[in-house]
């Protein structure tokens, strides 16, 4: 254990003081890929950046992964995000908990592990740039291969109770552009006009109304999956003396579990009923629930209740990559080192107990699928 934590800490520390913001991870790819090829570890590293590190063998195929990239620096960091600080334990810098200590964990995997399939250690591009995005490495991923089952290692570990949680999947998303139409006219003479901000603040009152009414959705004892409605921003206006035509909307969508585009379409539609309008909406991913049957969940189960006595579930209200392997297989899980709640702060930090004990289980979960 020593050896293990001492590694992880280190390496955790040299990933964090390497700058990746999305489009920015050809840096960290590139120490990805020498320490594991001085490693002698069987690495590939494709014309994007994303790195693969294959061991093993079998016809069955486990992807292992992990994002490289991180989200630029939030207001409130009152020191260098990019040098890395270590305190009671705790290392402190951008990306350390979302999810450079998930890629540390899987550098010492690829390493040390044994495992019975053909296993890749996948450390991706442009997580952070949504599921959509040509650059996503994942997506790239899944039109090379078909995995047979996924482990991503987002942030698992609560700090509190020191325990790893199994992640079983995540909300869906969607993004709308409603435009509400009105008639243009000079501010002057405003009854010749219809101002379209009018006819869109009564929709605005019809969304927020139909947020209220939605409901949780439970995925399993005493976890739900939690379904959001939100106007996000409003843009309408030419000039100060004129009354605009368009005003526009953009309305953000979690989708909970049981829900889909059509849902959101629907909602929509009936928050413009009688409105002049016109409708875009962006499909980024729908709701992920893993096979409550796989193999992957059913070894994750036992291998944290045999070796911290239990295994609480988790269900991500954001958006992860499991989205992505969800078009290949719902034999998955997330479980990751990072520490909850720290993903996107200003001085985010993840543990050496989390990264451990994360690795740990891992080898286990590797090893026995």
């Amino acid at each position: 254990m020593p050896e293990m934590a001492a590694y992880l800490e280190r390496t955790l520390c040299d990933l964090v003081s390497i700058r990746s913001v999305t489009g920015e991870e050809a840096a960290v790819s590139q120490y990805i890929y020498d320490a594991l090829t001085r490693a002698g570890v069987s690495v590939h590293r494709d014309d994007e950046g994303n790195v693969t590190a294959e061991v093993g063998r079998g016809d069955r195929l486990l992807v292992v992964n992990g994002h490289m990239d991180t989200v630029p620096p939030v207001a409130g960091w009152t020191t260098d995000p990019f040098s890395p600080r270590v305190e009671n334990g705790r290392i402190i810098g951008l990306g350390a908990s979302d999810m450079k200590a998930g890629l540390a964990c899987m550098m010492w995997l690829a390493q040390h592990v044994r495992p019975r399939v053909r296993t890749w250690f996948a450390f991706t591009n442009h997580e952070e740039g949504g599921a959509i995005s040509p650059r996503n490495g994942v997506r790239r991923l899944i039109t090379r291969v078909s995995p047979d089952y996924a482990i991503t290692t987002e942030p698992s570990y609560d700090e509190t109770t020191g325990q790893l949680g199994i992640g079983i999947g995540c909300q869906g998303r969607a993004i709308g552009y409603l435009t509400a139409l009105g008639r243009s006219g000079h501010s002057s003479d405003w009854r010749r006009a219809d101002n379209a901000i009018y006819r869109g603040v009564e929709v605005i009152a019809r969304i927020a109304a139909a947020a209220e009414q939605l409901a949780p959705v439970e995925v399993a004892p005493g976890v739900q999956s939690v379904p959001s409605l939100s106007v996000v921003a409003a843009h309408a206006g030419l000039a100060e003396n004129v009354i605009p035509d368009r005003f526009r909307l953009t309305i953000d969508r979690r989708l909970a579990v049981g829900e889909d585009y059509g849902t959101f379409e629907a909602e929509l539609r009936r928050a413009a009923e009688g409105v002049a309008h016109e409708l875009e909406i962006s499909r980024l991913c729908l709701p992920t629930l893993a096979d409550r049957n796989g193999h992957t969940l059913a070894v994750a189960r036992e291998a944290l209740a045999r070796l911290q006595g239990s295994a609480p579930v988790q269900f991500s209200q954001g958006r992860q990559d499991l989205s992505i392997f969800a078009e290949r297989t719902r034999d998955f899980c997330n479980l990751g080192p990072g520490t909850i709640g720290q993903a996107h702060n200003a001085g985010e930090h993840a543990t050496v107990a989390g990264m451990v004990a994360a690795a740990t289980v891992l080898t286990d979960v590797i090893e026995a699928i």
